[in-house]
């Protein structure tokens, strides 16, 4: 098991649920399949689906599927490619909402968008809706999970498997790798010189993200003091790269220059109270200067 610092890597924008100009809210990291369980697939309020045209992929069928059954409910629905260009990604369109569109998981995570300064009653609507721990759709206060979880049990649509494979590149994982390693040559001479270097993967999914490993059994104290030597975050790298992001069209092919770092903790079967207590002591550390870049760039909006 390993605990991840804030991790830098390439963002390929585009993908996310809600992806026009509004404000994209509550996102998660890693999209959760959308589970229909515990909803009936009987829907007479809803047309029947319409047949998916021959020539299209599995995934493309049955986002057309949903998309149909959605905009025959009278809900305005876009549909994007995905990452191997199949036209399999469906989302909530702009249009159909005023103030915010919000999708639950059935984790209760929630990922949707949002214009800016919702009045505090849109607020408290949207933490109501996303503490529920299932499926679920809200737009502009209307709760339209019915609808939601009705289509997409009817077309078996998979937002997670609609978004197809992203692969980074080559040189995303390099210039990683190299990032990486710049910071842990230093970290060695700091004192810890048993860590080692990452190294490439041989996938490019970012499954194997290259990653730079510390002891679990480093302490607060030496963890500061190592940082301040090795610094694990650089705010003026950190503006370079959005920079270059903000130019390229939002992939960061330019460099990733931030070392990736973990707290190992691979030895470790289970973790007692202090051991798991020790270890989110040190992944703040670790995090503080990411969170106080980002709560400072967050307050300049």
């Amino acid at each position: 098991m390993a605990y991840n610092k804030l991790v830098n890597k390439p963002v390929k924008h585009g993908m996310d649920m809600m992806r026009k100009t509004r404000q994209a809210v509550g996102l998660i990291a890693v999209v959760l399949v959308i589970g229909a369980a515990g909803c009936t697939t009987e829907a007479p309020e809803l047309p029947t689906l319409h047949s998916p045209t021959p020539s299209l992929t599995t995934l493309e069928a049955s986002a057309k599927s949903y998309y149909d059954c959605m905009t025959d409910a009278g809900i305005a629905m876009e549909m994007f490619p995905n990452y191997q260009g199949e036209l399999a990604v469906v989302q909530v369109a702009e249009s159909a909402y005023t103030e915010f569109a919000m999708m639950r998981f059935a984790s209760g995570q929630c990922s949707g968008a949002q214009v800016s300064d919702l009045p505090s009653a849109a607020e408290q609507q949207i933490n109501d809706f996303c503490s529920v721990p299932q499926t679920g759709l809200m737009i502009d206060g209307i709760d339209d999970s019915q609808t939601y979880s009705q289509c997409l049990a009817q077309s078996g649509y998979d937002w997670n498997a609609a978004q197809g494979r992203y692969m980074f590149s080559a040189a995303d994982m390099q210039s990683q790798v190299d990032a990486n390693n710049r910071w842990a040559a230093c970290v060695r001479d700091n004192g810890f010189p048993t860590v080692q270097d990452s190294v490439m993967p041989t996938v490019l999914d970012g499954s194997q993200w290259p990653v730079i490993r510390l002891p679990s059994t480093i302490t607060e104290d030496q963890l500061r003091q190592l940082l301040a030597s090795c610094p694990d975050f650089d705010a003026s790298t950190q503006e370079a790269a959005e920079q270059w992001r903000s130019v390229h069209g939002g992939v960061s092919t330019g460099g990733n220059d931030q070392p990736n770092v973990t707290i190992d903790t691979a030895a470790e079967s289970t973790l007692s109270p202090e051991d798991q207590a020790h270890l989110d002591a040190l992944m703040q550390v670790l995090n503080e200067a990411a969170i106080a870049y980002f709560d400072q760039q967050q307050e300049g909006h």
